[in-house]
């Protein structure tokens, strides 16, 4: 089959016709699309947005903690530890 140039032309006509279609129907899904929190949904959001903010290092507490091993001063308590090591066992236990 052999195209002739006023052919190609409306062969090229119809697909521009079909583009400009295609673009006003998803511009129009586009300008459609709504996104509803609710209370929530803010509140989620509101908390991210302090938790984002909030450092993860104390940087007081380890400065702390580091003058007091540089003068000597910082003594671990053996009982603490246990403590803590049996609290988190039993924290694991529980949730996992």
């Amino acid at each position: 089959m052999k195209i002739t140039g006023s052919q190609f032309q409306q062969i090229a006509k119809m697909y521009q016709k079909k583009n400009a279609q295609f673009k006003d129907s998803t511009e129009s899904i586009r300008n459609s699309d709504k996104v509803n929190l609710s209370q929530v949904g803010h509140e989620l959001k509101r908390i991210h947005d302090i938790l984002s903010q909030t450092p993860n290092i104390r940087t007081d507490k380890v400065n702390q903690l580091k003058m007091a091993i540089q003068a000597g001063t910082y003594e671990v308590k053996g009982e603490k530890i246990a403590e803590k090591m049996i609290e988190g066992h039993l924290i694991d236990k529980i949730i996992g």
